[in-house]
Parts: structure tokens; sequence; C-alpha cells
């Protein structure tokens, strides 16, 4: 069936007859060379009778509907009702939100009990930010939340494993100064190599510092000076006191190829540097 409007009247027809997923999937049609409900309030009310007979994407999503033209429940308490409601059926991204909420105490009071228990539910089931925001309460503590460099250590390296930056450069930052974990410098540049080929910043001028520093590799200026002036050219603008200092101490052609290295660098975006 390759008519777009015939899906749409069979989908209307089991959806006015109880069914769920055709209320629910009223929306996702493909929109080529059909207007199918353009109508935000029309969407919104789909949503709300598949929520209410409890599509868990329906109920996740109908504050995703566009905002213009159209008030879509700006009631906070609402809005964690629907969260909670989605977050409970195994929603991991209304779980992830809930955590967000109480760990903020934006739309609900400030709860890092609750955070924590929603944050767990999603970081079970592999939502890499909750794993990081997990593993930054654990490191930071306070607020009545007790720090466990242990606990934080397991849930960032869960999220570093699947590639999030901050999170490789927290578990980095564990490894350089035996935060949670027994120090292994080794480890650290491993952790740091890994986000500066992704961008970041942060990681980029550690890494500097570790081989200028001889830090779980042999000293090495020319490395140390690339990776300083990469971090600049990304936007670092504090703690490059360094990267003028070592300069004092390279032969012009070593201070030329750092700069050399840097612009091969950069032109293969970070990768094998």
């Amino acid at each position: 069936d390759q008519d777009n409007q015939t899906a749409l009247q069979r989908h209307t027809l089991a959806a006015k007859q109880g069914n769920v997923e055709a209320q629910y999937k009223q929306e996702a049609l493909p929109q080529k060379d059909v207007v199918v409900d353009q109508d935000n309030q029309t969407a919104l009310q789909r949503h709300t009778l598949a929520a209410k007979q409890g599509n868990v994407e329906a109920q996740y999503k109908q504050e995703a509907l566009p905002q213009k033209d159209v008030v879509v429940d700006q009631d906070n308490q609402t809005a964690l009702q629907r969260h909670t409601l989605a977050a409970k059926q195994g929603n991991v991204e209304a779980q992830y939100k809930l955590g967000i909420i109480y760990q903020k105490g934006e739309g609900a009071p400030l709860n890092n009990r609750a955070a924590e228990k929603w944050y767990v539910l999603a970081a079970e089931q592999g939502h890499v930010y909750a794993q990081y925001n997990l593993g930054w309460m654990y490191d930071s503590g306070g607020r009545g939340f007790a720090q466990s460099l242990a606990t934080a250590f397991k849930w960032y390296g869960l999220s570093a494993q699947q590639g999030h930056p901050p999170a490789q450069v927290r578990m980095a930052l564990a490894f350089q100064h035996g935060r949670g974990v027994s120090q292994d410098y080794q480890a650290a540049v491993k952790w740091y190599s890994l986000a500066a080929e992704q961008g970041d910043t942060d990681a980029q001028y550690n890494l500097g510092y570790m081989y200028a520093n001889g830090f779980g590799v042999s000293q090495d200026y020319i490395r140390g000076y690339m990776w300083w002036s990469i971090a600049a050219q990304s936007g670092a603008k504090d703690n490059l006191d360094g990267k003028d200092e070592i300069s004092k101490s390279m032969t012009p052609s070593q201070f030329e190829k750092a700069q050399e290295l840097a612009r091969e660098c950069v032109a293969k975006d970070y990768k094998d540097c």
C-alpha cells in the first residue's frame, strides 16, 4: 500500500475503534506530497488519546510536539506526572529527564535521592548521559548526597566506554590523580587520547601536559607543544603558560615540527596524532 491517503484512512478507522498503536502512528505517515494533519492541537489530542490508553511513547512524546502557535501543557506538575507515568513503564528518556528534574530542582523540589533512582534506571538501560550524571553526582557529593569516588568511577567508566568524551576525561582524571582507582598514568593517557581524538579541549590540553611532563609516556616536548597548540585552537584560553614555558626549551627545528604536527592533526580531525 503506497497510497498515503489510504494508509491515513486505515489508521484513522482503526484509531476510532480504539487501536492505540494506530492512534499514535497516524502522525508517523510519510509527509511527501500529502498533508497529514498539520494542526498541532489535533496532534496533541491524538497523543493524549493514545497516552490515556497506556501507549508509553505517546505519553512521553506529548511534550515533544512543536510549540509554535499552540500551548502544549506548560504546567510543571502535569509535565512531571507525564514523565513519571512514562518512566514507570520503562521509557529511558523519561527516566533520564526525571533524574534531571530532581537533580536540578526545576519542575519539582530538589531531591538527589529521587534523581539517583531515575538516573540508575536509565543508566542500567545504557543511557550514556544518565551514566555520566550519576558519576558526577557520586564524584561531587553534597546536598545530602554522600560522595563515593569508587561508584563515580564505575558510572563514568560505563559512559566512557560508549564514547562520551566528558566521561573519558573524568576517567583520565581519576587515573591521573588516583580518585576511586589506583593511580595509573598510562591509563590516564589512554582516556585523554580517546577524548582528544573527538575534539575535547580539556583532553587535548591535559594530553599536552602528560607529554610535556613525561607522565605515562616518554617526555616529549614536541607532542606536548602540539597538543597544547591544538587545545588553544580549539578554544582553550586558560592554563596555557606551560606551552610558552616549554617553547623556551625547544630548538627551532622542534618548534617547527610541533607546529607542523599540530596542523596535520587538525587536518586529520585529531585522529592518529
